[in-house]
């Protein structure tokens, strides 16, 4: 309970501090469509090849308030209680070793309560943070056994709102491995 009345007092006070800004959808596609769902394989788009991918990612109360955390029957208010994000995702190769890529979630609808308890409402339609990047393919031809790449992709701060995007760049390193030991596949991505 304390630590849930904590966590309200805190994102209560937030827009007396200075409109505080964040990204409530934290779901990130996977940067080509050749990559796993989320996951990002060490692999590249062909020479002068482009992919475009669109992904519809729904949320039903991803941001609510419990009186006692964890207990959904003591929910006191849905900040936001419906989300609904298509985030538009293009990628273009280089050489067969890079790819560059960028990516823009839109919210189609982000709606909840409007008595929030302090909070701030639900930002409604808008832009996400657009993201900008590009992967270097080090070690690995698509049909070897193993893969090697590393990563780094821009979030850009163009969501505005309070629930959309951050209020801040972010930079995002990554290095991509990838097995594949016929018959499976296992890719790790750390960063």
């Amino acid at each position: 309970m304390r630590l849930s009345l904590l966590a309200f007092v805190l994102l209560a006070a937030a827009p007396a501090v200075g409109e505080a800004q964040v990204t409530l959808n934290r779901f990130r596609a996977a940067e080509t469509p050749d990559d796993a769902f989320q996951l990002s394989r060490p692999t590249t788009l062909g020479h002068l090849d482009l992919g475009a991918q669109l992904h519809l990612d729904y949320a039903h109360d991803p941001l609510v308030y419990e009186q006692v955390m964890g207990d959904p029957d003591t929910e006191a208010a849905a900040v936001v209680a419906h989300q609904l994000t298509a985030t538009l995702g293009f990628a273009f190769g280089l050489v067969d070793r890079v790819v560059v890529y960028a990516g823009l979630p839109v919210n189609l609808v982000m709606s909840g309560d409007e008595d929030t308890l302090g909070a701030n409402e639900a930002d409604g339609t808008g832009l996400g943070d657009a993201h900008l990047g590009a992967r270097v393919r080090i070690l690995g031809e698509p049909e070897d056994t193993i893969g090697l790449a590393g990563q780094l992709t821009l979030t850009f701060p163009t969501g505005g709102g309070s629930y959309r995007g951050d209020d801040f760049l972010s930079v995002h390193p990554e290095l991509l491995f990838e097995a594949r030991p016929e018959p499976v596949r296992v890719m790790v991505n750390l960063g």
